[in-house]
């Protein structure tokens, strides 16, 4: 009989866990609003506090019989050793086992999309700090603290072969353990080229979180835009965003839209 999978998502900048099940097709589910695991007190809260109750539902509910429950987790090196640390004194015996998961974003759009710009301004508003690394490909921001790596795919000149050399790029991506794809477009429009990245993901990687990013958005019209996006594309989530405040000879917009990015990936909202 097969194990159970259940993923454990936490981002302790913001004290939140998210939770999913992997179901018959291997697509991450994220556990019903009728489960204990999605009441606020599991979910707005840390490990450390709640590490004890947190697997023990987890064992209650999938693991009837000790049938086997795979964990994977998507935090902090402290926090997979806590959990590590419970399972060995508590459940040596209920056939538990939890591997470690980093979350990878991978980033791209077409040059001067804001990529740079949106992985430096979420890095400030979660408080994480980077080590980057320079490939022929990409930037890879590493989180000193374990938990989060992005990739930032170099910017797209549209055309067939740039196309086809990020879709290439993000399956080699998709073999290293991406969880998430942002694509980030600037303009009033996305082309078709772009949207053809988008749905490649889409189609090919079901068990892969995708958000476009709606960027440099200083026009009413942008929830609109950001709605009209997402049909074209298959109801992808579309989020506009401004991450830096703008100043204009009319005074100052201020930025908006990255605590909505941030719920989106790292909660599941």
């Amino acid at each position: 009989m097969n194990r159970n999978k259940v993923k454990i998502v936490c981002n302790k900048n913001i004290n939140s866990i998210s939770y999913y099940f992997q179901n018959e097709n291997s697509e991450w589910i994220r556990v019903s609003n009728s489960s204990e695991l999605s009441r606020k007190e599991y979910t707005y809260t840390t490990i450390k506090e709640k590490v004890f109750d947190i697997l023990k539902i987890i064992n209650e509910i999938y693991n009837p019989g000790s049938r086997g429950v795979d964990l994977y987790f998507e935090g902090s090196d402290d926090e997979f050793n806590i959990i590590c640390k419970t399972l060995d004194s508590n459940y040596s015996q209920e056939n538990i086992m939890c591997h470690q998961n980093k979350m990878k974003i991978a980033v791209a759009g077409k040059i001067r999309s804001g990529k740079t710009t949106l992985i430096g301004e979420l890095g400030k508003l979660l408080n994480v700090h980077y080590d980057n690394t320079q490939s022929t490909d990409y930037i890879v921001y590493n989180d000193k603290k374990g938990n989060i790596q992005w990739y930032e795919l170099k910017g797209i000149d549209l055309g067939k072969e740039n196309i086809e050399q990020t879709i290439s790029i993000i399956d080699e991506l998709v073999n290293k353990g991406l969880t998430t794809f942002v694509y980030c477009f600037g303009t009033s429009k996305i082309e078709k080229l772009e949207e053809k990245i988008i749905l490649h993901v889409r189609n090919n990687y079901p068990q892969i979180k995708i958000l476009v990013v709606l960027t440099s958005c200083v026009y009413d019209e942008a929830p609109s835009l950001a709605e009209q996006v997402s049909k074209s594309i298959n109801q992808v989530k579309v989020i506009p965003v401004l991450a830096k405040e703008l100043k204009t000879r009319g005074g100052i917009i201020p930025a908006f839209g990255l605590e909505q990015i941030v719920k989106y990936i790292f909660e599941g909202r």
